[in-house]
Order: structure tokens, then sequence, then C-alpha cells
């Protein structure tokens, strides 16, 4: 049984290199066979706790995302900018700014 790991690379936030943020047990699989997955992510997701300001916050700058059967087994990569946070009500990433 595989289950499908997604972490997140949380730019400049003093926080591990990749954050479990999601996973899903997959079905069994042929070999060479593909599955789908999705991992809806929820602002908090892209939040870290500032100790000082006793507060969550998101963090500007270059996501990383890694996706794999393990921290150290990652076979997908990808990444995004956040700037200014998320806009209200919804989690589409403010793309008017320079990563």
């Amino acid at each position: 049984v595989e289950v499908a790991q997604l972490y997140l690379g949380i730019p400049d936030a003093g926080e591990p290199l990749k954050m479990l943020r999601g996973f899903e047990r997959l079905p069994e699989l042929e070999l060479g066979q593909l599955a789908h997955v999705w991992f809806p992510l929820q602002a908090r997701d892209l939040q870290v706790y500032s100790a000082v300001e006793k507060t969550w916050h998101a963090v500007d700058g270059k996501y990383r995302v890694y996706v794999g059967s393990s921290s150290r087994d990652i076979r997908l990569t990808g990444e995004f900018v956040l700037c200014g946070g998320h806009q209200a009500g919804t989690m589409q990433p403010k793309l008017n700014c320079k990563p």
C-alpha cells in the first residue's frame, strides 16, 4: 500500500525544509500504473506561528511543493509564489509580485 504525502517548503520562516501538509492512501496499483491525488490546501497550511506576535501568519515568497511516499522519497516537485497573503475568502495566491 502506497501513501502519497504532500510537503511544503515555507520560505524564510525558520521552519523545517519540508513540512507535511497532507497525505492520501492510494489504491493498489499495478507496476507502472498511475493514480491521481488531490491535496486541497487550507489557509493554515501556508501559515507559521510567530511566538513574538503570538499569532499564525502566512509568509510571502516562493513556496516549494514536494510529493512522494516519504520526505526522503520525493517523486514530484513544484513551486508557487504567495504575495500579500491570500485573497479574501479564497486560497488564490496573489500573482502580482516578484518572488
